[in-house]
Formats: structure tokens, C-alpha cells, sequence
């Protein structure tokens, strides 16, 4: 049975931290421990990963195989890991692909402005995140993560997506890609709850959209070597892991 009402707050919020994200502001005194919080939030991430993604992909590799047991189709039991490997490369090369046009002197339009790499950049996004909603509703798991916890992970997760693409877009990203990551969030729960892909293809498409969650973590939350705090990356991990194994 589809939760409309707790789906749709969990949506809600997605669109809300694209269209708001920019407001919130630490206080000082906890400003002061960003290396710490940051550390945190990626010990999360990996205990996100490793111990709801990775487990997913794998219970729905096995769901594809059930359901196409009477189909000929090529490599059927690396479909799930061959999507999730193509996620990972095309999220990784639209990250390529920013800091290639950041780092050359002529031919981009500046941030300000936008151009190809922003559009190409946003689009990648808008799949990503119109996707993530329409799982909310469409939960191929079958529930075993409660939509509270997932929630708190992906709306963390999109926060981080929406500090990095301001900083790398700067007032184009201000005036139109944020909207349209906001919508985008409303229409995949819209989408979830009129109707439902063939599990073929949601299932493949989970895979995609987990390989550009591992990609994305790794990249935007892992705290780099002079800002990480081992201990307060490894107490993130450890918390959210205390969470989710009990969950599953």
C-alpha cells in the first residue's frame, strides 16, 4: 500500500532543501566545529552505502532474476551491477566535466551565465533526484528501511548536492536549477503515485541511481585529508550503522 501522506512530506522535504538549503546557517558556536560536522555526515554516508545501498543492489539483482527467469536476456544477473557501474561512471564524468570547464580559460560561459555544462550538469541532477522520489513511493526494497531514516539520509545527501552545485554555478543554479531540482522532487512522488514502470525497468534503474549515490558520497560528503576528524568520521558511521542494522 502506498503512504501518500508520509511519501509526500519526505518529497516535501527534498524540494525544501533545494529551494531553501542557501538559508540555513550554523550558529557560531557550531560553525567553529564544521571539520567535525562534516566528518560526521561522511561517516554517515559510508554506513548509508555499505549498509542499506550495497545489500539493496543485491537483493534486487536477485528480484531481476526472479522476474526474467523466462526471458532470454543478455547477462541477466549483472544487469543490476552493470547499471549501477554506469550511474557511478556518468555521475563521476558529469563531475569530470565541471572541473574540466572550471579549469579552462576560454570557451565556457562563466557560471554566472550558465551554458552547456550547466544544463548538462542540472539534467543529471533533475533524473537523480526525480528518480529518488518516485522510489519513495515505489519502494522496491520492500520496506525495510523506514521512510523517516531514509529520509534523513537522501534530504542530508541532497543538501550536500545543492551546496556543491551552487558553489560550482553560482547565480545560474540560484535562479533556475534549484527550482527545477524542487520540482523535480514534487513530480517523482506525482509520478509514483498515478502510476508504475515495469519492475524490469525500475529495478535496472535503481541500480543506475545507487551507483551515482556511491559516486556522489564518496565525492561531496567524504571530508577531505586536511578537514576530516577520524574520530568523528568513524562515530558517524558507527551511529548510523547502529541505526540501520537492527532495520534489517
Amino acid at each position: 500500500m502506498i503512504e501518500y501522506g508520509s511519501t509526500l512530506a519526505a518529497a516535501s522535504l527534498f524540494a525544501a532543501v533545494f529551494l531553501f538549503g542557501r538559508a540555513l546557517h550554523f550558529p557560531a558556536c557550531i560553525a567553529r566545529h564544521h571539520r567535525k560536522i562534516i566528518s560526521f555526515a561522511g561517516g554517515m554516508a559510508v554506513a548509508y552505502v555499505f549498509l542499506h545501498l550495497l545489500p539493496e543492489l543485491e537483493a534486487a539483482s536477485a528480484k531481476f532474476l526472479e522476474i526474467t527467469r523466462n526471458l532470454t536476456l543478455p547477462a541477466p544477473a549483472f544487469r543490476v551491477y552493470i547499471a549501477a557501474m554506469a550511474g557511478f561512471m556518468l555521475y563521476y564524468a558529469l563531475a569530470h566535466m565541471v572541473a574540466w570547464s572550471h579549469s579552462r580559460d576560454v570557451g565556457e560561459l562563466p557560471p554566472a551565465q550558465g551554458g552547456p555544462v550547466f544544463v548538462l550538469h542540472v539534467t543529471g541532477f533533475v533524473f537523480y533526484v526525480w528518480l529518488t522520489s518516485y522510489l519513495l513511493v515505489r519502494d522496491i526494497s520492500g520496506g525495510r528501511i523506514p521512510i523517516l531514516l531514509f529520509t534523513i539520509a537522501m534530504g542530508a545527501h541532497f543538501l550536500t548536492i545543492d551546496h556543491s552545485l551552487r558553489c560550482e554555478h553560482g547565480p545560474a543554479y540560484e535562479r533556475v536549477g534549484r527550482r527545477v531540482l524542487a520540482l523535480a522532487a514534487i513530480l517523482g512522488w506525482g509520478v509514483g503515485c498515478i502510476t508504475e514502470l515495469p519492475k524490469t525497468w525500475a529495478i535496472t534503474l535503481l541500480g543506475f541511481i545507487s551507483g551515482g549515490v556511491i559516486m556522489n558520497s564518496m565525492i561531496m560528503e567524504l571530508p577531505r585529508e586536511k578537514e576530516g576528524k577520524f574520530w568523528f568520521f568513524l562515530a558517524g558511521g558507527g551511529a548510523y550503522a547502529a541505526l540501520l542494522i537492527p532495520l534489517t
